[in-house]
């Protein structure tokens, strides 16, 4: 079962917007947040909040012994589970735990960010939306053409660069080329064949 089915079966109706993102039809972020509460507490799962996991280790029956602490008490204690996943984001801390296991990590790089760019042509147009425009990374050491480093969408100028979902879609599928890179890229006009 695929993911917009199992939240349809469970109430959350979701939407494709044209440019591919995925949201629920209410417009709430807390749909999906309710939703998987909801679930997570029908399937007898235990959520602690205030805890820090500070240690995770592979114990007899292919189950998990889980280090718990609170940073503000004297407080240790241990769970048994059956599954554990990892989902700590950009911590140092999910790393850590995750290679106590014997997972290898590849170096995170950052990703979904604005592009800074410092042109003062780009600062009067702070607040511009273009709702339609072919934005592409060009690296000159990648010799060759990876199509996701051409994004269609829309576009917004800030006072410090670009915005807007294309951008964010050509942080994510070029972050790699971009940290290789130092974040040094040729820019060239985003005005092309979507204007009139």
């Amino acid at each position: 079962m695929d993911t917009m089915s199992w939240f349809s079966e469970k109430g959350v109706e979701l939407k494709i917007e044209k440019d591919g993102r995925v949201f629920p039809v209410s417009n709430s972020s807390s749909s999906i947040i309710d939703c998987l509460i909801s679930e997570a507490k029908n399937r007898g799962v235990s959520l602690q909040t205030g805890k820090v996991v500070t240690n995770v280790s592979c114990i007899s029956g292919g189950k998990f012994s889980v280090k718990l602490e609170k940073r503000s008490i004297d407080y240790v204690e241990y769970l048994e589970a059956d599954y554990l996943l990892i989902a700590s984001g950009s911590s140092q801390q999910g790393y850590n735990l995750a290679t106590q296991l014997g997972h290898s990590i590849i170096e995170p790089v950052p990703s979904l960010f604005t592009f800074k760019i410092d042109d003062l042509r780009l600062t009067e147009l702070s607040g511009v939306t273009f709702p339609k425009v072919e934005a592409k990374l060009i690296f000159e050491a990648l010799r060759t053409n990876v199509p996701q480093l051409t994004q269609v969408g829309s576009m917004l100028v800030t006072h410090w660069g670009l915005s807007g979902p294309v951008i964010l879609r050509l942080s994510a599928w070029g972050a790699r080329y971009l940290a290789k890179s130092d974040y040094k890229v040729l820019c060239r006009s985003f005005i092309g064949r979507f204007c009139s």
